[in-house]
């Protein structure tokens, strides 16, 4: 967490964070810190999550509207950690700091299950991808039924990530910008002209592997944080991002064409339950994995100090910067012609 946000963190607003919730204190584990402070808890002998989002990350409305829009996904029969309203019977509560600034304090039920392994074979298999595919299929499905709220999430090309004076500001970043430009460019002016609750609509967009639970009856997602109004085909991208980017990670030898094809073959099984994939997918999702690039480098440009990364981290950094100025699809995709 950036230090403007974490020198107010204390005690005293963890405290006051779970009374709004009635979660004991001495329950609180911290789950992760990187754009939002996350907690699991126990209240009247239930688990819960508990999330701290500074005003600077987001405003209330947004964070209303991820609530409704979870909500709504839950009420559909999706299988999400749904919203739990606090003692005041709102989602939203509002610790304000002494400079003027706040945190919004929410809290979801704690998914049942358990994460997946993708160095386990009995975790990643056909199985886990029908499923991931049947869960992202039936959350496309019901958002294009959902009517439109006075709430509104963001719009994918208002991501602070996607600034690129501010991420990359400095000469050495001349050729990340000039590949940049362009494509954003381009991929704003379709997003224009595509047909809302068809093409574009309120999606997850950040549904990897550390974003849901498996249990013996599927999947559980949470973590709706990122939710914005994108391409449904940008889900699509996140996912293979996450999925064949992380099993090239844990070998290096694997052939990447041969496992995204098959991941993707048995994805598609459980996406078709509730959708059939867009004609345009094979032209755009390779344009959004580019995207998917330089979104994470504003991400790094935020959180870290590139000059003390060193060892694997800024070996990794350094192929992703090289993708970027050359505008390399970063994983393999031909195998979206297949389908």
């Amino acid at each position: 967490m950036e230090s403007n946000v974490s020198q107010w963190m204390s005690p005293q607003v963890q405290s006051q964070a779970c009374a709004f919730f009635a979660i004991e204190v001495r329950s609180l584990a911290v789950m992760g810190d990187m754009e939002n402070y996350v907690y699991q808890g126990v209240s009247n002998q239930q688990r819960l999550v508990l999330r701290l989002t500074h005003s600077s990350h987001r405003n209330e409305d947004e964070i209303l509207a991820e609530m409704e829009f979870i909500d709504y996904l839950h009420r559909s029969g999706c299988d999400v950690a749904n919203p739990v309203l606090s003692k005041n019977y709102s989602l939203v509560e509002t610790i304000n700091l002494p400079d003027s600034t706040c945190f919004f304090v929410c809290c979801f039920q704690h998914a049942t299950g358990r994460l997946t392994d993708p160095a386990n074979p009995n975790d990643f298999n056909p199985t886990l991808y029908r499923l991931w595919g049947y869960a992202t299929g039936q959350m496309h499905y019901y958002s294009r039924l959902m009517p439109r709220t006075k709430h509104q999430r963001r719009a994918w090309h208002e991501s602070e990530y996607l600034d690129l004076n501010r991420y990359m500001p400095h000469s050495e970043d001349r050729m990340l910008r000039e590949a940049a430009e362009p494509l954003l460019k381009n991929l704003k002016s379709r997003f224009l002209h595509c047909e809302w609750g068809l093409e574009i609509g309120l999606i997850h967009a950040d549904l990897h592997q550390g974003n849901f639970f498996l249990h013996e009856r599927g999947i559980t997602a949470f973590d709706f944080d990122d939710s914005q109004i994108d391409w449904y085909a940008n889900d699509i991208a996140v996912i293979l991002y996450s999925v064949v980017g992380t099993v090239g990670r844990l070998d290096e030898n694997r052939d990447l064409e041969a496992y995204g094809r098959e991941f993707f073959q048995y994805f598609l099984e459980g996406y078709r339950c509730f959708c059939e994939p867009q004609t345009e997918w094979p032209e755009l999702i390779p344009l959004l994995l580019r995207m998917r690039e330089i979104v994470l480098w504003g991400l790094y440009r935020k959180k870290f100090d590139p000059a003390v990364l060193s060892g694997p981290d800024s070996e990794f950094w350094k192929r992703r910067r090289d993708r970027i100025a050359k505008s390399i699809v970063p994983i393999p995709i031909s195998f979206l012609e297949d389908n």
